[in-house]
């Protein structure tokens, strides 16, 4: 492939990049947005086949403006009908000008135009999105950016300094292909060194660039609407959740610290808490989260004053897109704070996290919301009060307790020789009455499984499952074990939520649905007024995890490495604000600065003390031995630096002027330039950091022209020797001995002529 092609082709890649990155993560939402990216593809091997390669069977330019203004009309419809999706609809307008310039003849001007509409698509898909996706994109786009500038200067350079028409280099430079020879692994390698750099400035520069806090986020309904997620609405049919039991997708990202924000290992059965269910109706075995009884109490926020003395499990929590309100996090809560204006609320009556900013309860349109953000702390010391969450009263005994008058009977049946079983000091303790049923279910003939089956339509769900199949998810498990709990008079409540995670490299688990899971609360007395629940999970531990890790078929060979690669970008990059800039660069170089100003103080002191016998307090004491042993060692010491210093100052232009006798040695073509530029300097004349070296050969010709007294063609000399120089720097063309000797024979004429004195 000749140079041009490869500098066309690597500019359509790049701009494919750029439109990839612009739509791969509003194609979640939008159905459509992947076929800018196809379209760009393919307008860009049309355009290489066509107009590239003859520019008359490009597009009248009359006809591209009208397209044009056929392209921005149809995006301000859609931008008019979807407000919300404002920024996308003028990330497509770009995408459509783009194709429309594929198919026109390319200037310089062009390309440039071409360039910039690829990194602004670049910028509005990096604003709008944060997957991983978009960051191993952007990664690509701008590793093949560098690549593709680098072309474009050389491909200006090739356009700008056409060689003169009076001066004929042997080969002569073929204009379809400027630079033969050019592209080879030393370019490639130059070009990778330079892309390198450019990245590892790129990340010192967002590394250290002051950040600061969000002080607002997006407004309810400016994201698209995310996925349901089946088991945490505010009502549930039994059953449901096993639909998301079988789904490897990821629902959030979870990073640990403790109080000393050092990363922890998450605890061995990690529960992640959800959506609290109190109410389970007569029909279908349907749970409902009581919300005609929610009571929002706004929690603290991180910057509040913390509980000293505390162990502390801190999550910072990266969800998903979803339409739940609901919000996940370790039991009990401390403090919480969204990254966003949004304020987190807590369910006073059962203790249920949500956020507020999807709607309020007097609203009946669906939420809609992106991804969101958000950071909790936990007790992580065995505390089983959540602080905020309000006494049990009669009336929440009585909604704890309820069941269905078709439940009660059966359920007895089955509770009442369990809690007669246990010794006669426990049977009045709710904590060992609702330990023996957890034992009951979780160590006895029920086994875990995905598989929904009847044996008794006429029976309740949960009765079915006690007396008749004795096998089931978690949420069969966690609903047989609420309401034997309510049975033997235990208030008792059933949570959703999820259990474990995937632990990639980096201590960030990785929550996905099929690690959703159904446990049990139960209260079992109270602390300084408040409530103690208990938790209580009879689903088979062993029997559940084998079955888990079926989960995901031939993806799970490659989950670590996939999470590793989510968790840096969604942490490491994305969540990279200003508290783990303080804690990983600032407050650390304020360690270190105030520890060596500290060591540098106290060596200034040592040296001082050591040093004190070099001080004289009058100039009589100089007259003395001591006066005459610093003098002489003082003296002897100068001279040794001022040696040294010369012999590095020789060392160093030695080496210079080395590198340059060798370079020329090699290259007849750069010795013959660099004598050209010598000579030319006696006459005043250099050659400033903007012009080229055919500019500069051009501007010499005009001054020698007037100086060409014998009619030797001195005035062509300065072009010819810088096509050489071209030739053999660019072209990798051998000069042939014939040409050598000329270039000499021309330089030592202009020598020789600008050495003769000249007439008055």
């Amino acid at each position: 492939m000749n140079f041009e092609r490869l500098y066309r082709a690597s500019m359509y890649v790049t701009l494919f990049l750029a439109t990839l990155l612009l739509n791969v993560d509003a194609s979640r939402d939008n159905r459509y947005a992947m076929l800018f990216p196809l379209g760009a593809a393919v307008g860009g091997f049309l355009a290489f086949v066509t107009v590239d390669r003859d520019p008359r069977r490009g597009l009248p330019r009359d006809l591209a403006n009208f397209l044009s203004f056929v392209s921005f009309a149809i995006s301000g419809i859609v931008i008019y009908n979807q407000p919300n999706l404002m920024l996308l609809g003028i990330g497509h307008a770009l995408v459509y000008l783009q194709v429309i310039k594929y198919f026109l003849p390319k200037t310089v001007e062009d390309d440039w135009y071409l360039f910039l509409i690829g990194l602004v698509e670049a910028v509005i898909g990096v604003f709008i999105s944060q997957s991983d996706e978009v960051g191993l994109l952007l990664i690509s786009w701008a590793i093949a950016s560098l690549w593709t500038l680098g072309l474009f200067f050389l491909r200006r350079e090739s356009l700008r300094d056409d060689p003169p028409r009076e001066v004929t280099i042997l080969p002569a430079s073929n204009r379809l292909d400027p630079y033969p020879g050019l592209i080879n692994l030393g370019f490639v390698f130059a070009t990778l060194r330079v892309a390198a750099t450019t990245l590892a400035l790129g990340v010192m520069i967002f590394l250290l660039m002051p950040r600061w806090s969000a002080k607002a986020g997006m407004k309810p309904g400016q994201s698209p609407a995310g996925k349901h997620l089946t088991g945490f609405s505010d009502s549930v049919t039994l059953g449901q959740m096993g639909e998301i039991l079988e789904n490897d997708s990821v629902v959030m990202s979870v990073e640990l610290t403790d109080e000393a924000s050092r990363v922890v290992n998450p605890p061995p059965d990690l529960l992640i808490r959800g959506v609290t269910l109190t109410d389970y109706g007569s029909q279908g075995g349907r749970w409902q989260w009581s919300r005609q009884r929610v009571e929002v109490m706004p929690i603290a926020r991180l910057n509040d004053s913390a509980v000293t003395g505390r162990k502390e499990l801190r999550q910072r929590i990266k969800l998903e897109a979803t339409d739940n309100e609901v919000l996940f996090s370790v039991r009990p809560i401390l403090r919480a704070q969204s990254s966003t204006a949004s304020e987190l609320a807590m369910n006073r009556l059962d203790g249920t996290l949500f956020r507020r900013d999807i709607r309020e309860y007097d609203d009946t349109t669906s939420p809609r919301s992106g991804k969101y953000d958000y950071r909790v702390v936990s007790d992580a010391g065995g505390s089983l009060v959540q602080e905020f969450e309000a006494p049990v009263d009669s009336n929440g005994v009585r909604v704890y307790t309820h069941l269905y008058r078709g439940l009660e009977a059966p359920l007895q049946a089955i509770v009442d020789p369990i809690v007669a079983a246990l010794p006669t000091e426990e049977q009045g303790s709710n904590l060992a009455k609702a330990r023996a049923l957890e034992h009951f279910l979780r160590e006895g003939e029920f086994t875990y499984s995905l598989r929904m089956t009847v044996v008794d339509p006429n029976l309740d769900p949960v009765l079915d499952f006690l007396t008749n199949r004795k096998s089931g998810h978690c949420e069969y498990f966690a609903s047989a074990l609420t309401l034997m709990c309510r049975a033997a008079g235990i208030p008792a409540r059933m949570v959703n939520g999820f259990k474990g995670g995937d632990d990639a490299m980096g201590h960030v688990v990785t929550i996905r649905e099929k690690h959703a899971h159904s446990w049990v609360e139960a209260l079992v007395g109270s602390e300084n007024g408040a409530p103690v629940w208990e938790t209580l999970d009879p689903t088979p531990s062993r029997q559940r995890e084998e079955t888990v890790a079926k989960v995901g078929g031939g993806s799970v060979r490659f989950r670590y490495l996939g999470d590793s690669i989510r968790n840096f970008w969604a942490f490491k990059v994305v969540g990279y604000d200003r508290d783990r800039q303080e804690q990983w660069i600032y407050g650390p170089i304020r360690e270190l600065a105030t520890a060596a100003m500290l060591g540098f103080r106290l060596m200034g002191q040592m040296f001082r003390d050591a040093t004190k016998w070099l001080y004289f307090e009058s100039p009589g004491q100089f007259f003395s031995v001591r006066g005459f042993l610093v003098s002489f060692f003082g003296m002897l010491l100068l001279v040794g630096l001022v040696r040294i210093g010369h012999w590095l100052v020789n060392r160093l232009l030695g080496r210079t002027r080395d590198r340059n006798a060798e370079a020329e040695a090699r290259d007849p073509g750069l010795a013959f330039y660099h004598r050209l530029v010598r000579i030319l300097s006696s006459l005043g004349l250099e050659r400033p950091a903007g012009e080229t070296p055919r500019e500069f050969a051009r501007r010499a010709a005009t001054l020698l022209e007037d100086r060409d007294r014998g009619g030797l063609g001195l005035a062509g000399v300065p072009p010819m020797v810088v096509e050489a120089f071209y030739s053999k720097r660019f072209g990798q063309r051998e000069l042939s001995p014939a040409l050598i000797r000329e270039l000499e024979d021309r330089l030592e004429a202009l020598e020789t002529d600008l050495a003769a004195p000249r007439a008055g």
